[in-house]
């Protein structure tokens, strides 16, 4: 059997996830250690082809010919093949071939413009794809390979460590501290614990599913070894991306409109040709005092002549610089970082009245930052965004509380000479499990990505802005033991050897830190918490959280042995001295708030969609000007509940879900709006699909939402997806202008044509060299006027 044939054949549903692991190994015949064997993989492979999502690329009719065969396409098409065949069967000076090849040619120009945008968009994208190539660790034949995900088959044995993209579904044979970021596939940021040892009911949701890794997603820490349970389109992703086909999206309203335009015309066009021929071949000779005429010759140049005059109607230029209108703005849309895959979504860009845009990476850079911390007596802010380590740490003079705006900021430059602020800025570092890695992109430049928990890498980062030697700290501080964070007790801990001492460096949530905390943190010893402490850190931290930030507190304490046996860790986090707490943020992206503006300008509305808790969703919708006094905050739980009045009134939705999205989508569909929904994972795909202008990300967006949508943004930033609808309003009025003074020309070319059929049938008022001359300039200049003109910055 093919693999092509494999993909779409119906297989009985294995629920490897509640299966003892002998019996995964058994149903999918491969021995844990030594893999599989060479003719294994081989006829595997013949089965279900390569490990791959089948995209549903339309047939070529579908794609590159349909949306050019409209009405007035039609109709020229059918006019020239009958003046070709006129030609042919009565050739004459009357009847030429001149005419026809022209309408034709214009046709065939705006069929290859159209084939050529399709094709520049999918080498865009997949450019795209090819950052995220790489390889695969696999077991096969007792040793270990690196092969190329699209090889791996049902039964291989995959190596995994922190930082992998998983290239297939599969069941966990063994792990240590196992994450997995399947953010992508379930909407969760916050990265899953993941376990062999986990027993996992049969019913069991995708999230709950602790003992099986995805497709798709990555790991954030520890390492693992997995057995694939299945690749390609019978992943869990493969499955989302099968339900996308199904989705009928309709024809755009433009191509409809230009459609019945067209219709409308031809109906007119084909009565006044009847007319005329009736005219020239039965009435005038009549009134005259002759007989029809029915020679065949007269008849054809008669009907040849109707046929011409009556296409005068026609505005055969309107599609053809309609797609060069949109060609060059979906061009110029490339430029600024908005890959348009289909020319039909500039119309819906150009119309959209609501936007419902994700707040992490969109109008966020989804880099968490640690802004500000505080050593238990002076608070610091530390400059720079993301995760390349520059920036610096200054002291915030005077500040009680969050509101420095007006402190005066003096620079650390030895960090090390402040006791304080360097044990805890060390803490951050050493109770870490993030790596940072530079990388060079093609056309991004350097970025940092970051590898492991996001806020831990924020950390890490705040450590290395400080300017402190981290490998002369990482020497003296080296770990012997670990336990890591868990989403229970929400916090982790690691043992440093110091000397001949022992130093445990901790790091929390807040309310779970301080009641675990006997001392202080002092200029050099320490000293007893005090009650008026305690308020002290609980009133600086709410005061911070209560504005959108993620405040992580930081502890240690020093140890004469390692502690061992069950009690190790309570003994080991126990009596600790408080060093302070590092406040954290996913920063705005540069221009959005001015985005945001611009949109309520234009009369669009602007909705943020995230997974954070309504209150910070309202502190940051609020500093980016999205939410206002007469707004509400909505959690996604009430969205099909909540009153169509406050509906309309809803500018943040927090606690979101992809099934939120979609109901939220449909409601304002059902309001007549015209909605943009952005989404980067596989779990957004159906609501891309069904919006109306369904916008993914190109750098963060998985190859199922960027097939899903009909837009990509390379650079991932709101503000480009205000360009974009800014680039689209303009490209629809061009459009609307260029229809209007088409329609008008040709109307008044009709009148004088037939005007002179009916008076001077026997005359020929302009002849082939005449007519097309007319059409090179005055259809042909004024409307390439039009279609170059710059786009007003009043468009929006």
């Amino acid at each position: 059997m093919s693999g092509e044939d494999a993909i779409t054949e119906a297989v009985p549903t294995v629920n490897y996830h509640s299966l003892p692991l002998e019996e995964v190994f058994n149903t999918l015949k491969v021995d844990s250690k030594k893999g599989l064997s060479t003719d294994d993989v081989k006829a595997r492979f013949q089965e279900y082809g390569p490990n791959t999502i089948p995209r549903f690329k339309g047939a070529f009719w579908k794609v590159y010919i349909a949306p050019i065969l409209n009405w007035l396409i039609t109709i020229y098409i059918i006019s020239s093949f009958a003046l070709i065949a006129i030609a042919f069967l009565f050739p004459s000076v009357n009847n030429t071939m001149g005419g026809a090849t022209v309408w034709l040619a214009v046709v065939a120009v705006n069929a290859i413009v159209a084939m050529i945008q399709q094709f520049r968009a999918q080498k865009k994208l997949e450019a795209l794809e090819k950052l995220s190539a790489g390889e695969a660790r696999v077991i096969r034949d007792g040793k270990e390979a690196s092969i190329s995900p699209l090889d791996i088959v049902p039964g291989d044995i995959i190596k995994l460590e922190q930082g992998d993209k998983i290239p297939a579904d599969g069941r966990i044979i063994s792990s240590s501290n196992l994450m997995a970021n399947e953010a992508s596939l379930t909407g969760e940021s916050v990265p899953a614990m993941k376990s062999e040892d986990s027993h996992v009911a049969e019913d069991a949701v995708l999230t709950d599913r602790s003992n099986m890794v995805y497709f798709g997603t990555y790991i954030a820490t520890g390492m693992a070894t997995v057995a694939t349970t299945a690749t390609g389109g019978r992943t869990e992703i493969g499955k989302i991306q099968g339900t996308l086909e199904a989705l009928n999206t309709g024809d755009i309203p433009l191509r409809g409109k230009v459609n019945r335009l067209a219709k409308y015309l031809g109906i007119a066009a084909i009565i006044l040709m009847t007319v005329s021929v009736i005219w020239q071949v039965f009435v005038y000779p009549l009134l005259n005092g002759d007989l029809p005429n029915f020679d065949l010759q007269l008849l054809s140049e008669r009907i040849g002549a109707g046929i011409k005059s009556a296409m005068t109607i026609m505005p055969i230029n309107i599609p053809l610089l309609t797609t060069i209108v949109l060609l060059t703005g979906v061009l110029a849309m490339a430029r600024k970082g908005v890959i348009i895959r289909d020319l039909s979504a500039v119309e819906s860009l150009g119309r959209v009245s609501v936007i419902c845009s994700d707040k992490t990476g969109t109008m966020t850079k989804n880099e968490m930052t640690v802004k500000y911390c505080w050593d238990t007596k002076n608070l610091y802010s530390i400059r720079g965004d993301g995760y390349e380590p520059t920036g610096g740490i200054y002291l915030l003079k005077g500040a009680t509380d969050s509101n420095v705006a007006e402190s005066e900021e003096e620079l650390v430059d030895d960090v090390f000479s402040w006791k304080g602020l360097f044990r805890m800025v060390t803490c951050g570092g050493i109770a870490n499990d993030s790596e940072i890695i530079k990388e060079e992109i093609p056309d991004q430049g350097t970025i940092w990505r970051p590898l492991g928990d996001p806020t831990d890498a924020a950390l890490l980062t705040m450590f290395r802005k400080s300017g402190i030697d981290e490998e002369a700290v990482r020497k003296r501080y080296s770990v012997v033991e670990e336990f890591p964070f868990e989403s229970e007790i929400k916090r982790m801990s690691k043992i440093c050897q110091d000397g001949d001492k022992f130093v445990a460096f901790v790091k929390g949530a807040t309310e779970v830190l301080m009641p675990l905390c006997e001392y202080v943190n002092g200029k050099d010893t320490p000293s007893k918490i005090t009650p008026g402490l305690m308020e002290r850190v609980s009133t600086l931290t709410n005061d911070f959280a209560s504005k959108g930030y993620r405040v992580i507190s930081l502890a240690y304490k020093q140890m004469d042995s390692v502690p061992t046996g069950d009690s190790a860790r309570q003994k080991t986090e126990n009596n600790l001295i408080y060093l302070g707490f590092a406040c954290i943020v996913d920063p705005p992206r540069q221009g959005v708030k001015e985005a945001v503006a611009a949109c309520h300008s234009a009369g669009i509305n602007v909705i943020m969609i995230t997974g954070d808790a309504a209150a910070t969703a309202k502190t940051i919708a609020t500093d980016l000007g999205v939410y206002s006094e007469n707004s509400l905050v909505a959690e996604g739980h009430q969205v099909n509940d909540i009153s169509d009045e406050d509906f309309a009134r809803t500018n943040v939705f927090a606690r979101v879900n992809p099934d939120h999205k979609q109901v939220i989508v449909e409601r304002y569909q059902d309001q007549n709006k015209v909605v943009a929904m952005t989404g980067d994972g596989v779990n957004d795909a159906l609501a891309l699909a069904m919006s109306d202008a369904g916008i993914a990300m190109g750098i963060t967006g998985t190859d199922v939402a960027k097939e899903a949508a009909d837009i990509v943004i390379t650079d991932d930033s709101f503000a480009s997806i205000v360009s974009g609808v800014h680039q689209g309003r303009g490209l629809f009025n061009k459009i609307r202008m260029m229809v209007y003074f088409y329609v008008a020309i040709n109307l008044f070319e009709s009148i004088i044509f037939f005007g002179a059929l009916f008076i001077l049938p026997g005359i020929l008022l302009f002849t082939e060299f005449q007519s097309l001359y007319l059409v090179v300039t005055t259809h042909s200049f004024p409307g390439l006027a039009l279609v170059f003109a710059r786009t007003s910055p009043k468009a929006m």
